[in-house]
């Protein structure tokens, strides 16, 4: 965060993240059973969840573009971090199929602000096609939007920033869906 603020970064794209499953299958010192490892999980969530809310809440003026995760659940039980924070500084971005429809794929949930289209086809390193899916490929579309709207008009803040690209999205959420 430091680094942010040093750089007067505004806007940071946040193309990763875990959940409560993810974390609770791949740490098996958490629990003798899934079960148990889930509800610790949850507790290990929910302190990560604060830890970005502080560093969040100590930049105001930098837009956070989230996303909120691939499990196909409620954001609220899929415990996704950083999905969960929740602040006017924070966009969580969902992911759109091509018909503008949420993916199978995307966490879901009153706490997503706009959908993107989440997938992108590229060519890897031997040039072959690969298909690549997730909340991840929808993030820097909207980090790219709010970008262009900021050029524009540099004195906006984060909070107005966000309430214009929910307004776009929610105008016509096709601008993410391209």
């Amino acid at each position: 965060m430091n680094y942010f603020i040093k750089q007067k970064v505004r806007i940071v794209n946040m193309s990763f993240g875990t959940s409560a499953s993810i974390f609770a299958e791949n740490n098996l010192n958490l629990g003798n059973t899934l079960d148990e490892r889930k509800e610790v999980a949850k507790v290990w969530m929910e302190n990560f969840v604060q830890s970005f809310k502080k560093a969040f809440e100590a930049a105001p003026y930098i837009l956070f573009v989230i996303a909120s995760g691939n499990d196909g659940e409620d954001m609220d039980s899929a415990y996704d971090v950083p999905g969960l924070v929740d602040l006017p500084n924070v966009v969580c971005v969902g992911a759109l199929n091509h018909q503008c429809a949420p993916a199978d794929f995307t966490n879901t949930g009153k706490r997503i602000d706009v959908y993107a289209l989440g997938d992108i086809k590229l060519l890897d390193e031997t040039n072959s096609l690969q298909h690549y899916l997730g909340t991840s490929i929808a993030v820097p579309r909207v980090t790219n939007a709010a970008a262009k709207i900021l050029q524009k008009n540099k004195k906006l803040s984060a909070e107005k920033l966000k309430k214009i690209l929910i307004h776009d999205y929610n105008k016509n959420n096709r601008i993410f869906c391209k």
